[in-house]
């Protein structure tokens, strides 16, 4: 073999070396891009998985009177109050009407919603009812247990999460017999809609209704006629 195509061999052996040595680290970065999104958005399932236990607990229908304190962890995104209106409506209008603020977090395309004790959680795009608001409808009696949550927080960070301090009442008010409705302005109508589809939830979604004129729209839940009904409600005052 003449010099000049062991030269050539030798050179064609570097530059496959180099080609499978690129390759190599192509490769490896796309496993760890991979892997990272992978443990981010496992993160980010986590925090949202945390934040809705704990809203659960300081902001559901079976939240304790008195003060409390509420730790709500998460290592990075948003936990914020939004203004909502909730309403409880008979066949001549509405017969109560209750200013909340929805606690809500917001983090990497997810999102937990905490609004009149029913529970909202969004995953990219996708909306589901973790819980209602609570209702318990028999022959003679019609029981909407509210939880109706004041105060006004934003706080944004990495990894500390945060501690709410609340102090809840709780009131109870009847009305005759009748057909009533219940109101809430939400931005996630589908999902309730989706959820009273269910065999056995008491309460069906029946539309939706700017009843306000402000752009956001309330689900409209009607209720089977009662002899009684009581709407008990939990009041939370929430600060941080």
């Amino acid at each position: 073999m003449s010099a000049t195509a062991r030269t050539k061999r030798g050179q064609s052996h570097v530059v496959g070396v180099a080609l499978l040595c690129c390759v190599a680290v192509l490769s490896m970065a796309v496993v760890a891009a991979s892997v990272g999104g992978v443990v981010g958005e496992t993160a980010a399932n986590a925090d949202a998985t945390r934040v809705a236990d704990a809203l659960d607990g300081g902001f559901g229908p079976t939240v304790g009177t008195g003060h409390a304190t509420r730790r709500v962890p998460f290592s990075t995104g948003r936990l914020h109050t939004d203004p909502r209106d909730v309403r409880v409506l008979d066949a001549n209008g509405t017969v109560r009407h209750y200013r909340t603020s929805a606690v809500v977090f917001d983090a990497e395309g997810r999102s937990v919603t905490s609004i009149a004790g029913a529970s909202v959680v969004r995953t990219q795009g996708w909306a589901r009812v973790a819980r209602p608001v609570r209702a318990t409808a028999v022959p003679d009696a019609l029981v909407l247990d509210l939880v109706i949550s004041n105060g006004d927080i934003d706080l944004s960070g990495r990894g500390g999460g945060a501690t709410l301090w609340t102090n809840t009442t709780v009131t109870r008010e009847a009305f005759d017999a009748g057909t009533y409705q219940l109101a809430v302005e939400t931005r996630n109508a589908n999902a309730f809609a989706r959820y009273y589809e269910r065999d056995g939830v008491v309460g069906t979604v029946v539309g939706e209704q700017d009843i306000d004129g402000d752009g956001l729209a309330s689900v409209v839940i009607a209720y089977p006629p009662a002899a009684r009904a009581y709407v008990v409600v939990r009041n939370v005052e929430v600060a941080v």
